[in-house]
């Protein structure tokens, strides 16, 4: 990728850092590898965990079950160098500036709350509610364009009307 890209382009990854599995992939190999990467010129990585039934929290709200890969993230700073950024259902301004104000992670992502609001960094900065609950609707919806499948049926369902 660096000889494609050159050495001012920045290259980075996500890497799904375990398993649940006994016999998947443990977290002491992923801290090995990132390890192995940075020597290599990685620029930054992105910790998430492994897909299976419950790692991905649904319904996460502002104050519930915020930055639930920070702890994996935590262990890959202590380890590297280079910045380490989180993933796991950020949705309040204070949640994300004590992970990175702990020196858990360089920096936060958030992918499914800016499907559900484009603008989610405005709201944080204007205090309004996060909408965005974790359905994961928009990741299995795969065969289809990336929305928010949850607004969508929000829209369809008849309304009552006042009388």
């Amino acid at each position: 990728m660096r000889a494609a890209v050159g050495s001012d382009f920045p290259v980075g990854m996500k890497l799904g850092a375990a398993d649940d599995d006994p016999s998947g992939l443990q977290l002491e190999d992923s801290l090995q590898a990132a390890e192995w990467f940075q020597d290599d010129g990685l620029d930054f990585i992105e910790i998430s965990g492994a897909f299976h039934a419950d790692i991905c929290a649904r319904h996460v709200k502002p104050g519930g079950r915020e930055g639930y890969f920070l702890p994996m993230a935590r262990r890959f700073k202590e380890r590297l160098r280079i910045p380490v950024i989180a993933v796991g259902g950020f949705r309040s301004l204070a949640v994300i500036n004590e992970a990175i104000g702990s020196g858990g992670c360089d920096a936060v992502a958030a992918s499914r709350p800016l499907i559900r609001q484009p603008d989610f960094l405005q709201v944080l900065r204007r205090g309004e509610p996060v909408e965005c609950i974790s359905c994961r609707l928009c990741l299995f919806r795969n065969d289809r364009p990336t929305q928010c499948y949850a607004r969508a049926r929000q829209a369809r369902k008849p309304r009552a009307s006042a009388t």
